[in-house]
C-alpha cells in the first residue's frame, strides 16, 4: 500500500513538472497553426529589430544601390537645382558648351543611325561633333521637350550648329538630301562659321 502510494506522488510530481514546462515553452514559440499560416504566406519566421520605417529606409538604400543610384553614381546631377528640380536650359547652356557641332540622338532610332553613319564616313569635322543620346540621359525627356520649344524641332536627331545659335539644321532626311547634292559641307561650313571646319572625305574610284 506504501509503495503504491509513492508512486501516485511520483507520477503526480512528474506531471506537475511536464505542466510547467510546456507552459513555459509555449510563451516562447509560434504555434503549429501560426507558423503554417506564416511559412504558407511568405512571411518571415524571424522579424527584424527595426521599426518600419527604418526597414523600409534600409530597404531603398539596398535598392538604389543596386540600381546605381548612389550619389557616388548620380550622373547629371549638375543639371538640378539645390532643390532637385531639373533645369533643362542650364542643361542646353552646358551641353552647348561642349563644342560648336551638337547632334541630339538616341542611341537606337534608326534615323539617328543614319546621320552618325552619313557624318563619320563622308565628313571630316574640326572639332568633331558632339554627339547627345537622349535615351541615356537622366532628363532625356524634359530636355527633348525644351529643344522642342527653344529649336521648333522635337523629334531626333536634331543637329545645332555655332557656339550662339540654337537654330535646328535639320535631321537626317535633311541632311542626307544635302549630301546627295553636293551642299552639305559648304552648309555646315556657312553654319559654323569659323568655329567649324568641314570638308568632304573624298572616295577613290576603284573604293
Amino acid at each position: 500500500m506504501l509503495f503504491s502510494k509513492k508512486g501516485r506522488i511520483a507520477a503526480l510530481a512528474l506531471i506537475t513538472v511536464a505542466l510547467f514546462t510546456t507552459l513555459f515553452m509555449s510563451k516562447n514559440v509560434l504555434s503549429a497553426p501560426d507558423f503554417t499560416k506564416n511559412f504558407l504566406s511568405g512571411s518571415p519566421i524571424i522579424l527584424s529589430g527595426n521599426d518600419a520605417l527604418a526597414d523600409e529606409a534600409i530597404n531603398k538604400q539596398i535598392s538604389d544601390e543596386k540600381n546605381g543610384l548612389t550619389p557616388a553614381n548620380d550622373m547629371n546631377k549638375g543639371d538640378a537645382d539645390d532643390s532637385g528640380h531639373f533645369d533643362p536650359a542650364k542643361a542646353l547652356l552646358e551641353i552647348r558648351s561642349l563644342g560648336p557641332m551638337i547632334v541630339f540622338s538616341k542611341s537606337y532610332c534608326p534615323f539617328s543611325k543614319k546621320l552618325k553613319k552619313l557624318l563619320t564616313e563622308n565628313y571630316s569635322i574640326t572639332p568633331s561633333p558632339i554627339y547627345v543620346e537622349l535615351d541615356k540621359h537622366r532628363h532625356g525627356g524634359e530636355l527633348q521637350t525644351y529643344l522642342g520649344q527653344v529649336t521648333k524641332r522635337s523629334t531626333v536627331p536634331n543637329v545645332i550648329i555655332g557656339t550662339d545659335s540654337l537654330v535646328s539644321r535639320g535631321g537626317a532626311d535633311d541632311f542626307i538630301k544635302f549630301h546627295n547634292d553636293g551642299s552639305l559641307a559648304d552648309l555646315l561650313n556657312t553654319w559654323g562659321g569659323k568655329d567649324v571646319s568641314v570638308s568632304r572625305i573624298e572616295v577613290p574610284l576603284n573604293h
